[in-house]
């Protein structure tokens, strides 16, 4: 089954309804945790660009109605997605594909790359999954549950997906807390001052212009990923926080500040980030934070900013 016959791919139509209750991002968590394919962004995700710096918003998701099958082409799923009919209010979201695209999809658009280095612990290239409901949290903190139905249905309605999700939080399982133990670089000092003599090396022979040098940290983790998830998300006040089930015992869970990319309609947005420096004791306000006019003033940050900012918009 393909998405377009999940999605029906001639237009929607978004239907919500305010949900009625103030649930915390644990018990959405634990509402979702043992469905399939569960998910839960936090930040600003779907907020409009006129949002407050301080709005956050939660997006949550379980059950889809379509999974990419293993071996399909993930961009292929895009062209099928369905267009929104009628007016949509800001920040609404209805539905849609969520999941993730991982950096080996670059392999099947650009030959030249060359093999995958190995990874100790390797993710499918990508998962996605059609939602045809959510439940969500706009920046002025009303939730609210979204669906998207097919514009020609009359007789299709908010009312099944409001039920359902009322059920859901009505009385969620209790969230089994999960701990991560001991934080370990994977290599020793030794091999990452090493990866870094032979990057300049690369860059001196004209191999590469640029190259972020990773320490890649390990730990065990006791417990499922969504006591993990929730509190990560509850601890972090990131931009764009989530965690998304891919199923088959995988789990990402993410708290980062910046956008990487975003589209709406024929307008792409990135949002990098180079250079950070810790705000000064005390200080509330960066505009005024002296260690924010250090940072602006800092050739090496300015220089890290204009390549980051020219690779992005190239």
């Amino acid at each position: 089954m393909t998405l377009a016959d999940a999605a029906v791919r001639a237009a929607v139509r978004l239907e919500r309804a305010p949900l009625g209750s103030q649930p915390s991002v644990e018990q959405v968590v634990a509402a979702i945790a043992g469905e399939e394919r569960p998910f839960l962004l936090t930040g600003r995700w779907g907020l409009p660009e006129t949002a407050a710096p301080q709005a956050r918003s939660v997006v949550a998701g379980a059950g889809p109605s379509w999974q990419l099958r293993a071996g399909a082409d993930p961009l292929l799923a895009f062209d099928d997605v369905p267009q929104i009919d009628g007016d949509v209010p800001p920040g609404a979201i209805g539905g849609g594909l969520v999941g993730w695209l991982g950096y080996d999809l670059g392999r099947s658009v650009e030959a030249t790359l060359g093999p995958q280095p190995p990874r100790p612990a390797r993710l499918p290239a990508a998962r996605l999954a059609w939602y045809p409901d959510l439940l969500r949290r706009d920046e002025e903190g009303v939730w609210w549950v979204e669906t998207l139905v097919p514009a020609g249905d009359a007789a299709a309605s908010i009312e099944a997906p409001l039920a359902r999700w009322r059920q859901r939080l009505a009385a969620p399982t209790a969230l089994q807390p999960a701990t991560l133990g001991t934080m370990r670089p994977r290599h020793g000092a030794a091999t990452h001052l090493a990866a870094i003599d032979e990057t300049i090396e690369r860059i001196r022979a004209g191999e590469l212009f640029q190259a972020n040098v990773c320490l890649r940290l390990e730990g065990d983790l006791d417990g499922p990923a969504a006591g993990l998830a929730s509190a990560v998300l509850q601890q972090t006040d990131a931009w764009y926080g989530g965690w998304i089930d891919g199923g088959g015992g995988r789990a990402i869970v993410s708290a980062s500040p910046e956008l990487f990319l975003r589209r709406r309609g024929r307008e792409v947005v990135t949002h990098p980030i180079k250079g950070t420096a810790p705000r000064a004791a005390g200080a509330t306000d960066p505009a005024a934070d002296p260690a924010a006019a250090a940072l602006v003033e800092s050739i090496k940050d300015q220089a890290e900013h204009v390549m980051i900012v020219d690779l992005m918009r190239n």
